[in-house]
């Protein structure tokens, strides 16, 4: 018979909840299942969503390309993570990739004179035009412009809505996405990675039997980072409810607390746009009404879609020492405690790093054993309970890892 016992999580004020105690090879087994690991070339990557209840909006892609006429190797990963649905993370998964390659082999084809900062707006520019392709899209529902749209009955607007792909074009456009892109070239020495809101990215480099070097990108593209609140207020000046403080932080117009995005067209047009979507399709927030997020509604854009970009030149390996490029959905991060809400990734991410090169001696899933660390590593009692609390909600972020070695 399964051993119970009870958790709060370390969430003062909540539970106690009960969960099956696991071990050794059983609670492996578990975490196994639950998280679906998977290896593509030399990436390792799992997705986590545990409660039976809810359906993961997290998504993630590898691939490696053979570009140009040796047929060199490309190594390209994205995670992204879907809010408002999954129409968003969806769509972007079956079509950014190959944006990308296309216009990577026709820039490679005119052999640029400098193929670093090339490759970073290449980036920045396909992650720009995948989103605002989706705005496209939903324009051509109707050809006639705003004056067409406005003047539909309602039952007109359902009738058009349910016109071929009209729908699943709508959905793709209101919903929304993060995105983390890596490229690392064939020769192994340039990383580029670009970030459009809130995952987390680390490069570390070990420089001893338990050192590491950490770079870790700035891809916090949040409400709570006071560069980009500024940013936003910079780019309304005299809308003192652009961004917003709430019980849950800072957040754009009262409602949303990522500052970039893709998707998230509620957040991208103009308020009559937001009229006639909401006819479609109504939507809530947990800190504010709706007629107070529309009054605040006056100079659109809120949310961005142009990326932050990083290129890390990659040097040699010293003396057998390893490297990890570790992406990650923010959910990874947030299993921190309630009492290090404020700690930075690098407290974290020094022991997905051990976690990794532990895996990789032992010829395991890299990001499952990263993802086991931030679950709560060897403390099988809190693995267990991450894996099996009894909880009507859910009790963790969706969590997208993959792991790199370089």
């Amino acid at each position: 018979m399964a051993t119970k016992a009870e958790t709060n999580l370390g969430w003062t004020g909540h539970g106690p909840w009960q969960y099956t105690v696991l071990s050794g090879t059983a609670l492996t087994d578990e975490l196994q299942r639950l998280s679906a690991p998977t290896s593509v070339g030399t990436a390792d990557a799992v997705t986590f969503q545990p409660s039976p209840k809810s359906h993961s909006q997290d998504r993630y892609v590898v691939h490696e390309w053979e570009i140009g006429a040796t047929g060199q190797h490309w190594k390209f990963a994205g995670v992204f993570d879907g809010h408002g649905g999954e129409a968003t993370s969806e769509h972007i998964v079956d079509v950014f990739p190959d944006l990308v390659r296309q216009s990577l082999e026709q820039l490679l084809s005119n052999s640029p004179e400098d193929v670093v900062p090339a490759v970073s707006d290449l980036l920045v520019k396909s992650i720009r035009d995948f989103d605002e392709g989706l705005a496209l899209d939903l324009f051509g529902i109707f050809p006639g412009g705003l004056e067409e749209a406005t003047g539909l009955s309602d039952d007109e607007l359902k009738a058009r809505m349910s016109e071929g792909d009209n729908q699943i074009k709508f959905e793709r456009c209101m919903s929304g996405t993060t995105a983390l892109i890596s490229l690392l070239d064939p020769a192994g020495a340039n990383l580029w990675v670009a970030s459009l809101g809130d995952c987390n990215a680390v490069v570390g480099t070990q420089t001893g039997p338990e050192q590491w070097q950490l770079d870790v990108t700035d891809g916090n593209h949040n409400g709570n980072n006071s560069e980009e609140a500024a940013r936003v207020r910079q780019e309304h000046p005299g809308e003192d409810e652009c961004v917003m403080e709430t019980p849950w932080g800072t957040r754009v117009l009262g409602a949303i607390a990522i500052t970039r995005a893709a998707g998230d067209y509620h957040f991208k047009l103009p308020l009559p746009w937001i009229e006639v979507s909401l006819r479609v399709k109504e939507i809530k927030f947990s800190y504010t009404s709706l007629d107070a997020w529309k009054a605040r509604i006056r100079t659109p854009p809120y949310l961005s879609n142009v990326a932050g970009i990083r290129h890390i030149k990659l040097d040699p390996l010293q003396d057998g020492h390893k490297r990890f490029l570790i992406m990650s959905s923010d959910g990874l991060y947030d299993l921190r405690p309630e009492e290090d809400m404020e700690s930075p990734v690098t407290k974290y991410a020094l022991g997905w790093l051990k976690a990794a090169a532990k895996a990789q001696d032992a010829g395991g899933n890299l990001a499952m054993e990263v993802l086991r660390q931030g679950l709560g590593g060897e403390d099988e009692a809190k693995v267990s309970a991450m894996l099996t609390l009894e909880s009507e909600g859910r009790w963790t972020d969706d969590i997208t890892v993959i792991v790199k070695p370089l």
